[in-house]
């Protein structure tokens, strides 16, 4: 049976308290059995006279094992301020020796009971065991075992905040852009989600009168932070994935850098986005806009036309071409071919403006036209190769003359920087309308209800939706209607999962129920990709409905629904029917 009780002790004082005399009053917790020579104390760890303190002062608790004369110092790691310490609890028979006005009060008494436990559970088995005393150095090396074995068991006993605030304070170091060759842009993107994640944690801290541990991300606490970004910030639920992804990101650190991993639980289906219209080019337009030769500076028209649509001419010449023949473009006509080639490689925006000649490779003994183009993802920092077809082909070499092979192939602004990504996207707005891309679609923005938000569900001509990014849906889509299989695009694209893609295949099955049309064959000249599926032989013709439940087949085996073997059969099925 354990006894909480309490004594005065007039003796020399420790610390820099040396030599004067003083009063120290002691809080002892342990069993009643307790011999004279023997004793477990929690002290606050002065370390100055304690006038020289103020009440708001925050102090270490330690415990203090004496045995025999010696005495043995343990840390609880725990601080407490001196007016939150309950130095008469014995008197009011409380059972808590941090006052509730300590806001983490209900955690630190718990920390305090479990560590005297484990000292008295370690003194009773030597007591018992009877071969050794329980004198402090023995005490010491068992507690030492404790502590490797608690450290190696319970790795998420760790407070949240403080791994969480280390994360971000690492996110937004240099050392972060250089190990993981990421643009400071992508790091501001995310710095609201750091903020709102923080400020959740500490308020939900101040309010449930605990500190936040590793183990207390349950799903009960992301419902908590999904309801508080709903409700207190309107946040939609774009928005509020992104606060999620960083949570994922913040996952993934501790297991790679900490070797510590916790369970987070995301509800997927309160916050899931409907499907959303996928908006981007079809072949036809990306051919119509690669052809498009009213905003080249080699065209003699170019002035008075773009003088006629009233806009501005900004002349820009590649000074990195030696050869200085025909380095004269204006702005759209670079703009226009770098929206071009993002459409027919797939690459992010990021990576075609840090495009490099040397990025070009040919294949040995082959076509010179029969190549790849080879990059390092910015984003992922993973190597990609996508093959290189007329139209990379030509906008390579329009752009790669006179150049060495680490110069940027895109040509840099009259400032000598490399083109913003705002800058880009408020121009190619304006090509895209000139050039006619007047199609209307529709691009609404969906609240936590799942259903449109009014007056964001009007249609718009499809040139006031383009930004860099429909270039890459553009590739991802060609290249699904094509039949490519998602794990050929999956390795042009650089995309680690499947799931991306989903929302193409749902579109694209809408799309043919509102056109029955699939007899158009693309442009050869547009991709030279041979997927290593062979198409079983058939017979007869194809209706539109033999077209539909090909491309249905084909879907699911692209997405791993159904095995290759079983696909040519139902082919075969559905042709011979």
């Amino acid at each position: 049976m354990r006894k909480l009780g309490f004594f005065f002790s007039q003796k020399w004082g420790w610390g820099n308290n040396r030599g004067n005399k003083s009063i120290v009053f002691c809080v002892y917790l342990g069993n009643r059995n307790y011999p004279k020579n023997m004793s477990c104390l929690y002290f606050l760890d002065y370390k100055m006279k304690k006038s020289e303190y103020k009440k708001s002062d925050e102090l270490p608790v330690v415990l203090r094992y004496y045995f025999k004369g010696k005495q043995l110092k343990v840390a609880t790691g725990i601080k407490v301020k001196i007016k939150d310490w309950n130095s008469d609890y014995e008197r009011t028979h409380s059972k808590s020796p941090v006052k509730k006005s300590d806001l983490e009060s209900k955690n630190k008494n718990l920390e305090l009971k479990t560590k005297l436990k484990e000292v008295n559970d370690i003194i009773h088995r030597v007591k018992v065991n009877g071969e050794d005393e329980p004198s402090t150095d023995l005490i010491k090396s068992l507690l030492l075992k404790n502590e490797y074995k608690r450290v190696q068991s319970t790795l998420t006993k760790v407070h949240f905040t403080t791994l969480f605030n280390e994360y971000t304070n690492w996110f937004y170091s240099d050392e972060y852009l250089v190990i993981t060759q990421n643009r400071n842009s992508y790091r501001s993107a995310l710095k609201t989600s750091f903020d709102d994640i923080s400020d959740f944690s500490n308020e939900y801290q101040r309010k449930e009168r605990i500190k936040l541990l590793l183990e207390n991300i349950t799903l009960e606490w992301i419902s908590d932070l999904l309801t508080y970004l709903e409700k207190n910030k309107g946040y939609l639920p774009s928005t509020i994935n992104k606060r999620i992804k960083v949570l994922r990101l913040f996952k993934s650190w501790l297991r790679d850098t900490k070797n510590i991993s916790f369970n987070l639980v995301i509800p997927k289906k309160r916050f899931k986005e409907p499907l959303r219209e996928v908006i981007c080019f079809n072949h036809k337009q990306i051919l119509e806009l690669h052809e498009f030769k009213e905003f080249d500076a080699s065209n003699d028209k170019h002035t008075k036309y773009l003088k006629k649509e009233g806009t501005d001419v900004i002349y820009i010449e590649d000074e990195l071409n030696k050869s200085k023949r025909e380095s004269l473009y204006t702005n759209y006509e670079i703009y226009k071919d770098m929206l071009v080639w993002m459409c027919v490689t797939g690459m992010r925006f990021s990576d075609t403006v840090n495009l490099t000649v040397l990025s070009k490779e040919f294949i040995k003994g082959g076509d010179r036209k029969l190549g790849e183009i080879k990059y390092t993802s910015i984003k992922t920092n993973t190597l990609i190769y996508v093959p290189i077809v007329n139209i990379t082909e030509s906008i390579f070499e329009k752009y790669s003359r006179g150049k060495s092979v680490d110069q940027p192939l895109f040509p840099l602004t009259v400032s000598g920087n490399r083109v913003s990504n705002q800058k880009i996207n408020k121009h190619i707005k304006d090509i895209c309308r000139l050039v006619g891309f007047n199609t209307m679609v529709t691009n609404p923005d969906y609240g936590n209800d799942g259903l449109p938000i009014e007056g964001t569900d009007k249609p718009k001509p499809l040139w006031e939706e383009v930004t860099t990014h429909i270039g890459r849906r553009s590739f991802i889509r060609y290249h699904i209607e094509k039949g490519t299989p998602v794990h050929t695009i999956k390795s042009m694209t650089g995309h680690s999962s499947t799931r991306v893609f989903e929302k193409y295949f749902s579109v694209i099955k809408s799309d043919r129920m509102k056109s029955m049309d699939y007899g158009y064959t693309l442009d050869e000249g547009f991709s030279t990709i041979k997927t290593n599926v062979k198409e079983p032989k058939i017979k007869g013709g194809l209706t539109p409905r033999k077209k539909e439940l090909l491309l249905e087949l084909k879907s699911s085996l692209d997405m791993g629904i159904i095995h290759e073997e079983q696909w040519k059969k139902s082919v075969e099925e559905v042709m011979n029917s």
